[in-house]
């Protein structure tokens, strides 16, 4: 039976069947039943199924280890304040902001990346829902940024490399980002965020405790950074993402 061609019917959220409560995971039937683990290995050695691992992999979010100051939230045009001074043609360039202590700032958009974050945002077999939520990713030294004059990325580092992004009376979370002891060392620099996502077709999902959720199909022409609850399978061959 093919599985993918009863992908259209989850197309909305409403398609998908109710319930939503897992009573027994595979991984119980699998580990308490000899035969159907023997009857597992009989049809792999068959050809009739393949292991997971030999379709593709699976790998975590993208992870900021400093979420108040790389999650930012973008203004709408009209919502931007207008001692910005920010104009229509501008929005094509730049973008209005605000990180997680509610500073607002103008960062050029080719350091901003769209966001695919938690369960919630997978609607359907084919729709995520989109957020104005946004990820500050720059794989770029200061001097180049200086020389570009992206001005607004600049003042933005330099935020982080002075400014204690405390939003919780938790301990481990807060400080100056730029020198805590997860991110200082990060490679090429240490506002460059890790887990580079290729541009190729992926499938989103989430993590799973006591529900089920839909799985997502990502096009590949979608540049958006997952993060948070979410892991990526990425297919060894674009054909066989559906």
């Amino acid at each position: 039976m093919s599985l993918s061609k009863n992908l259209d019917r989850l197309a909305t959220p409403r398609a998908y069947p109710g319930g939503n409560k897992t009573r027994i995971r595979w991984g119980q039937l699998i580990r308490t039943n000899v035969t159907i683990a023997e009857e597992e290995a009989r049809l792999v050695e068959s050809g009739n199924l393949v292991a997971f691992d030999s379709l593709g992999r699976i790998r975590g979010c993208s992870g900021t280890r400093a979420n108040a100051s790389f999650s930012v939230r973008e203004f709408h045009f009209d919502q931007i304040p207008a001692r910005l001074r920010v104009t229509r043609g501008d929005m094509r360039r730049i973008a209005a902001i605000t990180d997680g202590l509610d500073y607002i700032s103008k960062i050029e958009r080719e350091f901003l990346k769209p966001v695919i974050k938690g369960p919630d945002s997978l609607e359907s077999a084919f729709g995520i829902k989109r957020s104005d939520l946004r990820l500050f990713d720059v794989k770029m030294d200061k001097a180049s940024l200086e020389r570009r004059q992206y001005n607004g990325a600049l003042s933005y580092i330099r935020r982080g490399e002075t400014i204690n992004f405390k939003t919780s009376d938790d301990d481990l979370k807060g400080g100056i980002p730029a020198l805590r002891s997860q991110i200082k060392n990060r490679k090429p620099f240490w506002y460059s965020l890790q887990g580079e996502q290729t541009s190729q077709t992926r499938i989103v999902f989430p993590e799973h405790i006591d529900r089920r959720y839909v799985f997502t199909l990502v096009p590949k022409d979608d540049d958006s950074v997952v993060i948070d609850k979410l892991y990526l399978f990425e297919p060894n061959y674009e054909e066989d993402s559906r």
